[in-house]
């Protein structure tokens, strides 16, 4: 037994020694996989050189990709020398093999980060040295990273207005598309279809309430550079086809004013990505009529200071992808400053910062609501509120049903209001959508029972109504007398047929339904009507149905949670007590 465990204590002692060999010649490197290599360049001699430090005391390893490579990360977080890193593709590694280096890129002080997608049997060397000809002790570690593409909208930071025709123009943003997934994202243009394709919006907040502007048609986009916009580390690609992990693509609004590469944003899937080229409006290549079709067009009555004092402007873009692995983080907004006057050249100026994320994030005060919270088979809304005090007793309700990524479409907008409460002031707003299935038209609104509903037509075979689709939002408003707002229940009719037939949530309303009372069984009239409180009538009620061994008294199975059994006996008599003598 002690002679085994010598052996196996060998055995480890070698395969620790084997990890953390370091080579001072790149000919002689040290093969490494995943995992933590430890070592010190102060006894070793200049072998190499990289663009990042030339000549530098270094030490050498080797990755060598297996026959399907995966997306590798490399850095030197936690040395203590202050380190530079570069891979060459052969020996001796200098600049003319080198295919990247870093450093003080990894956000880990003076380490350094490189991500490369290897090609497969590949053998990529290693060059780990010191800045500035420094040498000491280094810690590497080598991560074969799996995963996804995955989506992410940068820094919006150009803005401009690009057309006019009449009364509108058009007003641009640039798109900052990079992939944080640890896979390469499809970037293929005309005639597979399956790149990325990007709206604009644009948003105004005045008078609490964040209203939709203004809605592009779909940019497509068609071959891809390889840059590191985003700082997440660049795995580069080898072609245009692919947008490499880590990797940017940026539409400048030059580039985005090229109205060939629009086609509506119905042609598109929002959940899936799913999108037909071979049906696309994109392929008769239909020149635009005039500086404004088909872009982010907007109406100088919507920007004009004299009608919007205090009005505060939000633009934003987004992108889709059938290969998106997090909808959420793939669009951006950020405040925009607009002046001039209508008729001429708006003047545009962004200002804070780029959110990452849904527009109802910058409505100050709302509180939001996802619906459904954890979408299955198709995407989902958010759904934003304001209730704000405008006079003794009185608060001015403003909703807002934002569609993110909902491809069944949403037709109609349900707030519980109560039967009682008094409501006036009611009213909505439908954005524009130019050029896209449908009209724009209001949604009509009617109070049933206890609830306020606004809709548009049911599902129409050729669609002549105004559902809220993917990447629009909508308003709804009104005043109502109570004393305070509850939590209630909202919910969203959706229009494409399937199931569910509705989907909700719980946001702030007027009025919610009173919560059931178990003892509160009759008013008095014997009917078993509850009225809301709990007296002698409703044990007297509970004791004849008790007696008479009516299904009214069978309340609980002997659980204590409130199921029937089909039976009525002694359990239900002590359920009943119990919420008697509580007063519910």
């Amino acid at each position: 037994m002690l002679r085994r465990f010598s052996i196996a204590a060998l055995a480890l002692s070698a395969l620790t020694s084997a990890a953390h060999a370091q080579a001072d010649a790149c000919a002689s490197a040290t093969a490494v996989t995943n995992g933590t290599f430890t070592g010190n360049t102060t006894s070793f001699t200049s072998d190499g050189g990289s663009i990042c430090q030339p000549t530098s005391r270094d030490a050498w390893y080797k990755y060598v990709a297996p026959a399907n490579p995966v997306l590798v990360q490399l850095d030197t977080c936690g040395s203590v020398m202050d380190t530079v890193l570069s891979i060459h593709s052969g020996c001796p590694g200098m600049n003319n093999n080198m295919l990247n280096c870093d450093d003080d890129g990894a956000g880990c002080g003076t380490g350094a980060r490189i991500r490369f997608f290897p090609a497969a049997n590949s053998t990529t060397y290693i060059r780990v040295c010191g800045i500035s000809n420094s040498f000491g002790a280094y810690t590497l570690h080598v991560q074969e990273l799996v995963g996804p593409p995955d989506i992410h909208v940068a820094n919006i930071s150009e803005v401009q207005q690009t057309g006019r025709l009449g009364s509108e123009v058009a007003i641009l943003t640039d798109s900052p598309i990079c992939n944080i997934g640890l896979s390469p994202l499809d970037w293929s243009g005309t005639p597979i279809g399956t790149a990325p394709k990007n709206i604009m919006n644009m948003y105004r907040l005045k008078d609490n309430r964040l209203t939709q502007i203004g809605a592009s048609w779909a940019k497509h986009s068609n071959n891809t550079s390889q840059d590191d916009w985003c700082g997440f580390g660049c795995a580069a690609w080898t072609n245009t086809q692919k947008l490499g992990p880590g990797c940017s693509d940026t539409y400048e609004v030059s580039i985005n004013n090229r109205p060939l590469k629009y086609a509506p944003r119905a042609e598109i899937n929002p959940w899936t990505g799913a999108f037909d080229q071979s049906t696309s409006f994109i392929n008769g290549l239909i020149p635009a009529n005039d500086d404004v079709e088909r872009r982010l067009r907007i109406l100088d009555a919507d920007l004009n200071p004299a009608t919007n004092a205090g009005a505060i402007y939000f633009s934003e873009t987004r992108a889709t992808s059938f290969q998106d692995a997090n909808h959420m983080d793939s669009l951006a907004h950020r405040r925009v400053n607009i002046s001039g006057s209508p008729g001429g050249t708006w003047t545009t100026a962004l200002t804070g910062a780029t959110i990452n994320g849904h527009i109802l994030q910058s409505w100050t005060g709302a509180s939001t609501v996802t619906i459904p919270q954890t979408p299955v088979d198709d995407g989902r809304c958010i759904v934003g509120v304001k209730a704000t005090l405008i006079s003794p007793g009185v608060y001015r309700f403003e909703y807002a049903v934002y569609n993110h990524d909902m491809n069944r479409a949403v037709r109609s907008f349900t707030v519980p209001v109560g039967s009682a409460t008094t409501i006036t002031n009611i009213g909505s707003f439908a954005p524009r959508h130019i050029g896209e299935p449908g009209n724009s038209n209001a949604w009509t609104s009617a109070r049933t029972g206890n609830d306020l509903t606004w809709q548009t037509n049911a599902h129409e075979a050729t669609l002549n109504s105004n559902p809220i689709r993917w990447g629009m939002l909508y308003n709804f408003w009104f005043d109502a007398t109570i004393a305070a707002p509850v939590a209630s229940t909202v919910t969203l009719g959706m229009y494409f047929p399937g199931a569910p037939a509705t989907q909700s949530g719980t946001l702030l309303a007027p009025w919610a339904p009173p919560v059931a009372c178990p003892a509160d069984l009759d008013n008095g009239s014997g009917n078993g009507t509850p009225d809301g409180g709990v007296d002698i009538s409703d044990l007297l009620y509970f004791l004849n149905q008790f007696e008479a061994g009516s299904s009214n008294a069978d309340l609980d199975n002997g659980s204590g949670t409130g199921t029937p059994d089909g039976g009525v006996d002694i359990s239900d008599l002590l359920y009943f007590l119990v919420r008697f003598e509580a007063g519910c």
